[in-house]
């Protein structure tokens, strides 16, 4: 329904029959109300579609995470707009309507400090994940309060859990899960971050494992 701003006379807001009232930069202006398209998608365009809509669904609950370590903006495309297009060009499997998010292949952190190594997941008993790593504080690019980035995906769930607290040099994060999670596989990244900044190494993947 439009609303009138200034009698019969003025500009109005919202849709009346076939057109569309707005504001454009102080501006009354009106436009054709848009038509709904008889034509029927094509599988590619229902690919695109699903696709867009897997990423977008995996991603949005961490977009503060990849806004921070995700490579390095460029050409007005901020992190998150680069993560995006990973994640659809290289994080995605199947033929529609079988598609998932293929987790080996996603990152949550890209960037040229250097990487966890020796990485390792253990699930213990009372819902708690146990990562170890090598310290390789000393190597190029690497210091020993570099902060590990811990970031469990539960996929039944569709819930995600992080931890950003224990240094490069510590080689041991303990996390509890919720116990609701119980029985469930987890999907788990690990990268490192620098201190006051937004350099990152390229996270590795950790293959599922049950709760």
């Amino acid at each position: 329904m439009g609303k009138f701003e200034k009698g019969i006379l003025g500009g109005f807001r919202g849709t009346i029959g076939p057109v569309v009232g707005a504001n454009w930069r102080g501006l009354d202006v009106m436009r054709s109300r848009p038509k709904r398209s008889s034509r029927v998608a094509s599988a590619k365009q229902l690919q695109q579609r699903m696709a867009f809509a897997l990423v977008i669904r995996f991603i949005t609950p961490i977009r503060a995470l990849l806004d921070s370590y995700f490579g390095q903006p460029a050409n007005e495309r901020s992190r998150f707009d680069l993560a995006s297009s990973f994640f659809l060009r290289e994080a995605v499997t199947g033929v529609y309507p079988d598609m998932s998010i293929d987790y080996a292949r996603v990152m949550i952190t890209k960037g040229d400090l250097a990487g966890v190594q020796d990485a390792a997941l253990t699930a213990l008993p009372l819902g708690t994940l146990q990562f170890t790593w090598a310290d390789n504080s000393g190597q190029p690019e690497a210091v020993s309060n570099d902060l590990l980035l811990a970031v469990v995906y539960n996929p039944d769930k569709a819930r995600f859990l992080y931890s950003h607290v224990e240094q490069r040099s510590s080689g041991l994060l303990s996390l509890s899960v919720p116990d609701a999670w119980a029985g469930d596989a987890v999907h788990c990244w690990l990268g490192f971050t620098a201190l006051g900044g937004h350099r990152a190494s390229t996270s590795v993947y950790l293959t599922g494992t049950v709760v």
